[in-house]
């Protein structure tokens, strides 16, 4: 067990970034993460695959930026496949 609690801390730190406003690009999530580009995007899939909406969007500079989209329903945490922002 000891030998996962990084990735778990890696995993928690990822939904936090993603839980930013504006997004986040794969770049600065290697980097805050300290992982390579390509385990970022197996981290991002691992959240998809397990039902965590990850909006992909353009920030206000052209980049592409990610985020994940979490909501409430009936008392209980849950995310929502299709979310449509403005």
């Amino acid at each position: 067990m000891k030998n996962e609690q990084p990735k778990i801390r890696r995993l928690l730190r990822l939904m936090r970034l993603l839980s930013l406003e504006d997004g986040i690009s794969i770049k600065e999530i290697a980097r805050e993460l300290k992982i390579s580009i390509r385990t970022t995007h197996r981290y991002l899939q691992s959240l998809k695959e397990e039902g965590f909406y990850i909006q992909r969007l353009k920030n206000k500079k052209g980049e592409t930026v990610y985020r994940m989209i979490l909501v409430f329903e009936k008392g209980r945490l849950g995310t929502v496949k299709g979310f449509k922002t403005k």
